[in-house]
C-alpha cells in the first residue's frame, strides 16, 4: 500500500512485510518507519489480515472520489497556466514598454513553475487513483487470485513461481492487472460460450 485514506494515520497503515528466513518478519509502515517481529505463520496471517483490512476500508472510504477531485483541479490549473505561459511571449512582444515586458516576463516565469507544481500534484493524484483501482480489482477477484489453480488466468501477468497477494500487489502495475481482470473475463465468457454449446 502507497497511499492512505482519511482517519487513518501513516504510521499505523502497513506499506508491506518482508520474512527473513523463518526468523524474524520486518514490517515497513506508510511513513517509512520498520519494525521486527519474531517469525510464526500466525504472524504472517495476522499482518496479511491488517493489510485486507486496510485495503477494504480504502476500497470503502471516499479516497477515489478525492484523489479524482485532486487530479481534476490540479489538471485545470494546469491547462491555464499552460495556456498563460504561451501567451507570454506575445505579451512580451507586443508592448514597447520595458516595465510591462519585464513584468510579463517575471509573471511568465512564475506560471511556469506553478504549471510544473500542478503537473506533479497531477501525476500523484492519478497514480493515486491507478493504485486505488488496482486494489479494488484484486480485492473483486481475491478468492480466484489466491486459489491460483488456473494459470491462464495469469497469463502475461506473472512469473510462474510468484503467487500475486497484498501484500507484493505493489509490485504489479496496474496495467497487468487490469489484465489479470481482462483474463478473468476471457474465462467467464469462454465458460459461458462452452456451457450453451453443452446445452
Amino acid at each position: 500500500m502507497n497511499y492512505g485514506y482519511e482517519g487513518a494515520t501513516p504510521s499505523s497503515l502497513i506499506k508491506k512485510f518482508t520474512e527473513n528466513n523463518h526468523d524474524n518478519i520486518t514490517v515497513t509502515y506508510l511513513d517509512g518507519h520498520t519494525s521486527t517481529i519474531p517469525f510464526s505463520e500466525e504472524k504472517k496471517e495476522e499482518l496479511y489480515q491488517q493489510l485486507l483490512k486496510q485495503a477494504t476500508e480504502r476500497n470503502n472510504s471516499n479516497a477515489l472520489i478525492t484523489a479524482k477531485e485532486k487530479r481534476r483541479w490540479a489538471s485545470s490549473f494546469l491547462v491555464g497556466e499552460i495556456i498563460m505561459v504561451l501567451l507570454t511571449p506575445i505579451a512580451i512582444l507586443t508592448n514597447k514598454s520595458d516595465k510591462i515586458q519585464l513584468i510579463s516576463g517575471i509573471a511568465g516565469s512564475i506560471l511556469a513553475i506553478d504549471a510544473v507544481i500542478n503537473g506533479h500534484r497531477f501525476k500523484i493524484a492519478n497514480d493515486e487513483i491507478k493504485e486505488i483501482k488496482k486494489y479494488a480489482i484484486y480485492l473483486k477477484m481475491k478468492e480466484k487470485i489466491e486459489k491460483n489453480s488456473d494459470q491462464t488466468l495469469f497469463c502475461g501477468v506473472k512469473n510462474e513461481d510468484q503467487e500475486i497477494n497484498l501484500n507484493n500487489i505493489d509490485e504489479y502495475s496496474y496495467a497487468k492487472i487490469k489484465k489479470l481482470n481482462r483474463n478473468h473475463q476471457i474465462q467467464q465468457l469462454t465458460n459461458t460460450i462452452l456451457t450453451r454449446k453443452a446445452d
